[in-house]
């Protein structure tokens, strides 16, 4: 998989596109693999034609199924926490806007989704 792996996700991609849960997982995880081969988040967008937060929306997801995802890379537990007792003081609200609200835009939506996750 480590010499393989992106190019044999890749051309899975291209062959079935990506649409239903099963291959959208498969995207998801060519993100992870590409993480984890060092490129950037700017890099993988790029390599991939998608968004830098779409990245972050993988790995979050990826992150919440149980999958090893070095969230701290961008996120740090001290963020995490304040995310987490803002959720708690605003009882649980349900969109991530009121979290950002609460921080005034000092805390990016990317990072209140990873510390959600």
């Amino acid at each position: 998989m480590a010499q393989f792996g992106q190019q044999f996700l890749e051309t899975i991609l291209e062959f079935v596109g990506s649409t239903s849960p099963k291959e959208k997982n498969l995207t998801y995880k060519l993100s992870l693999e590409l993480l984890k081969r060092g490129l950037s988040l700017e890099a993988i967008a790029e390599k991939r034609g998608i968004e830098p937060s779409t990245v972050l929306a993988h790995l979050a997801y990826l992150y919440e199924t149980g999958e090893e995802v070095p969230l701290f890379e961008f996120v740090s537990k001290v963020e995490i926490q304040q995310i987490l007792k803002a959720r708690g003081y605003l009882e649980n609200p349900s969109s991530l806007k009121t979290l950002y609200d609460y921080f005034d835009g000092k805390m990016s939506h990317d990072k209140i989704k990873l510390a959600m996750a």
